[in-house]
């Protein structure tokens, strides 16, 4: 009955054409089959138990103490599920942290409300410019800038240049093609130098730190005035722009050159003037942009992307590994505690004489609540012991595949153990409350 919700939930991680018949062969042959094993191996321990009693033990009532005796196996059973519930109560909480550090986290450059409309690639009419001036004259922009790319994401143009000093240097970089708006749209910070001057050609570079290391330089004006070949074509580095990611957290900051080529410029930057404005405003200017693009591409559909979700896009995996992880740690505590739930209903009704008596003694519904759950928090505290550098450990190698991570805090496991500690608790009151307040007399009648 859950199995087509469940699918529906998690479709989007699903493959295409997946799907779930309860009628097919294979589904019912599979469904027998567990059943048959998991009744057996239910099965199978009491049933092992009870053979070995022996018929005038039981009849005298020994044979009920030797099976309480088996106590270290419900215990282990408990701990067991407990550490399991544990690790991925850690790990979901580590990987929401790192997630939320790489979607929050400054990137060098500003994304907020900022669209990218991509045009026709072979444009050799110059209708670009013709759309871009168009698209000023509406209300709700507040910027527009002419550029090859956005300043993250994949597909981005890899090439070589070179630099001539005491020794020739040749350096892989990633260019990145705007016109001389394209530093100030993205509120990117100058370290040395000036920006981009207005040219309709290649004439200049201006490129980040990593850059300027990789060429020798100590300092970010020492690489300003220099000569980089491109192609064969020596061009002036006239700044030096602060290091910004452009690509996710996984990889580190590549060396990366800025510069204003018309031809490649195929793209627009609109910063929406989104302060103030109703979601409404803004559909209704992504709608006149779209009219706009229309008449000058008939041909062409029409494509847009807010910034923050390409951002977004390029931790897709990451994302949805997070979910699946909070729906594993929902699971694996709901079996833990029907675990928890079904052993301390046999240790209260094992412990129901005993119980009796203490109360008979004067004993409090309190103290007989603290002596029943005191046993479970101990074994989810001997859990939290067990399971803190299993988890510690897995989320360590998992951040090594990011450049730039947080730190496994102390709190995390903090927060796991009192967490963990307050729904055992929860699950074991029903039972211990039950018992305390039970009429001491109906316990005892049978003595």
């Amino acid at each position: 009955m859950l199995v087509k919700p469940t699918l529906s939930i998690f479709q989007d991680y699903i493959p295409i054409g997946v799907k779930f018949s309860l009628f097919d062969l294979p589904t019912i042959l599979f469904l027998l089959a567990i059943m048959l094993f998991t009744t057996l191996l239910a099965g199978f321990y009491p049933a092992r138990v009870l053979a070995n009693y022996l018929p005038i033990l039981s009849l005298k009532g020994a044979g009920e103490q030797k099976g309480g005796e088996k106590w270290w196996l419900r215990k282990s059973l408990i701990v067991f599920q407990f550490i399991i519930s544990l690790i991925f109560i850690i790990v979901t909480i580590i990987m929401g942290n790192q997630i939320r550090f790489m979607l929050n986290t400054d990137y060098g450059f500003k994304s907020n409300a900022i669209v990218t409309v991509d045009t026709d690639g072979t444009d050799t009419t110059g209708k670009i410019k013709v759309f871009e001036e168009r698209i000023r004259q509406l209300p709700g922009i507040d910027q527009i800038v002419r550029q090859g790319t956005v300043p993250i994401g994949w597909g981005r143009m890899m090439g070589n240049v070179i630099y001539k000093g005491k020794t020739e240097t040749e350096q892989g970089v990633i260019t990145d093609w705007g016109n001389e708006e394209f530093i100030p749209f993205y509120q990117m910070h100058l370290v040395s130098g000036r920006n981009l001057r207005h040219s309709d050609s290649l004439v200049e570079w201006v490129i980040n730190e990593t850059l300027a290391k990789g060429l020798g330089f100590s300092k970010p004006d020492q690489a300003v005035g220099k000569f980089l070949y491109w192609n064969n074509k020596p061009l002036p580095v006239v700044g030096v722009v602060a290091d910004f990611h452009e690509g996710p957290f996984r990889d580190p900051i590549k060396p990366l050159m800025i510069g204003n080529e018309t031809r490649i410029e195929n793209s627009l930057g609109i910063k929406l003037a989104s302060r103030g404005k109703h979601v409404g405003n803004i559909k209704a200017t992504l709608a006149a942009i779209e009219k706009m693009y229309k008449g000058l591409y008939p041909k062409d559909p029409f494509r847009y992307l807010f910034m923050d979700e390409s951002i977004a896009s390029m931790y897709e995996t990451e994302q949805k590994t997070a979910t699946l992880m909070k729906a594993s740690m929902i699971l694996t505590i709901f079996i833990s505690c029907m675990g928890l739930f079904g052993l301390s209903l046999f240790t209260a009704v094992r412990r129901t004489k005993e119980i009796g008596i203490r109360k008979v003694l004067g004993a409090r519904a309190i103290d007989i609540v603290s002596m029943l759950s005191r046993d479970f928090v101990v074994l989810v505290i001997l859990s939290l012991l067990i399971a803190s550098p299993i988890a510690w450990w897995v989320m360590h190698k998992w951040l090594q595949d990011y450049a730039y991570r947080i730190n496994i805090s102390w709190w995390v496991f903090a927060v796991a153990g009192p967490t963990a500690v307050f729904i055992a608790l929860i699950t074991v009151s029903l039972h211990a409350i039950r018992a305390a307040i039970a009429n001491p007399v109906k316990s005892l009648r049978a003595e």
